[in-house]
C-alpha cells in the first residue's frame, strides 16, 4: 500500500509539471529524439533499484578512440532508484523525482585509472559516484 500511495504521489507530482516518467527499458532513441524536436520538453526516465542497464562506450577526440559495441558492452546495475531528466539541454537527476540537482551537485566520487601487470597491458578505468 505504501508503494502505491508513493507511486500515486510522484506520479501526480510529475503529471503538474507536464511531464511524463519513462521506464529506462522503454526508452528508445526515437523517444528522446521527438523529445527534442518539440522544443526541449522535459523528459524523465526512472532507473529502478535492481535494474541492469546495458552501457555502451564511445571515447573520440584528438588522441583517443574507442567503441563498444555488442557483445562488448558492459551492464551497470542500479542500487537505489534514480530518476534522470533532461530539461532545455541540462541532465538532471534526483532519488525522488521531485528535488532536481545538475549531476556534478548530485553525485561526489572519482575517476581514476591503472595499467595491469601481467603481459597484456591492458588499462582499466574505474569511477566511484556517491551522492553529495
Amino acid at each position: 500500500m505504501k508503494i502505491l500511495l508513493t507511486t500515486i504521489a510522484l506520479s501526480g507530482a510529475l503529471c503538474a509539471q507536464n511531464v511524463e516518467v519513462h521506464s529506462i527499458q522503454d526508452v528508445r532513441q526515437e523517444m528522446l529524439e521527438s523529445c527534442n524536436k518539440n522544443g526541449n520538453l522535459p523528459f524523465v526516465i526512472k532507473l529502478p533499484k535492481g535494474s541492469e542497464v546495458p552501457v555502451s562506450l564511445l571515447i573520440k577526440g584528438d588522441f583517443f578512440a574507442a567503441s563498444s559495441e555488442g557483445d562488448e558492452a558492459f551492464s551497470v546495475k542500479i542500487l537505489k532508484d534514480l530518476y534522470v531528466k533532461t530539461d532545455k539541454g541540462d541532465l538532471l537527476v534526483s532519488q525522488n523525482g521531485r528535488k532536481w540537482k545538475p549531476v556534478a551537485e548530485f553525485f561526489t566520487g572519482s575517476l581514476g585509472w591503472s595499467i595491469n601487470d601481467n603481459a597484456s597491458s591492458k588499462v582499466g578505468l574505474f569511477l566511484e559516484a556517491n551522492k553529495r
